[in-house]
């Protein structure tokens, strides 16, 4: 009863019962243990806030009253920090967490005691584009929901897309002597390049689907 959140949005439960929260206005991830009723921040980095945006005292909050610094910052848990996370999903057996967080998805690894950001690298640019980690961009995403493996699905809000995340384990597929470098890693319909162009500048060709494939520019000579 002593604690204190602004506009959370999202929690999950771990199997133990843990209770996370995405306490949105904050900027922060909290943690309740409902078997002690204590509530401490997991993510994020805080502030003493004493005074609310007129500079009177902020009501129904003791002293020392803290409050979340609004960022987008990979690192140890309270050193880290989000804007406005809205979502959270608990993944890997307990081991880690998923947030929305502004236009990016962000994991938090309670074993290391990590937060990295997974897809998307601008909280400060939205888009649509789907590929692997940092490639893809996303508009406003505020649910998360991840399965028994780790496959993770996102409800990216402004841009009307459900989208999926898929660990590195699934997307790393094993390889042949037969296999081309464009099978593995550019299946069809899965990402292009924005712009299409190759390395020397010269307009690619979308040979499968949308998917581009660079070439190089060269010769070939009969020996």
């Amino acid at each position: 009863s002593q604690s204190r959140f602004d506009s959370p949005r999202g929690v999950s439960v771990s199997s133990n019962g843990t209770v996370y929260v995405a306490d949105t206005s904050n900027h922060l991830v909290r943690s309740i243990h409902c078997a002690s009723g204590n509530v401490s921040t997991l993510a994020g980095s805080v502030k003493i806030a004493e005074t609310n945006e007129r500079g009177g005292p902020l009501e129904g909050c003791p002293s020392p009253c803290l409050a979340g610094v609004r960022g987008s910052l990979d690192g140890d848990l309270l050193s880290s920090r989000f804007s406005y996370p809205s979502d959270v999903a608990v993944a890997f057996g307990d081991n880690a967490l998923f947030v929305t967080d502004y236009h990016n998805v962000r994991s938090i690894d309670l074993n290391r005691g990590q937060v990295t950001t997974i897809a998307s690298i601008s909280s400060a640019h939205e888009g649509e584009r789907d590929g692997q980690g940092i490639e893809a961009t996303f508009n406003m995403p505020d649910a998360v929901a991840a399965t028994h493996d780790g496959t993770t699905f996102v409800a990216d809000a402004t841009s009307c897309r459900i989208r999926r995340l898929a660990p590195a384990s699934i997307v790393a597929t094993s390889a042949t002597c037969m296999d081309s470098l464009s099978s593995l890693f550019r299946p069809s319909g899965c990402s292009s390049y924005n712009p299409p162009v190759d390395e020397t500048g010269l307009a690619s060709t979308s040979l499968s689907g949308n998917t581009f494939y660079n070439h190089l520019h060269r010769e070939t000579f009969d020996v």
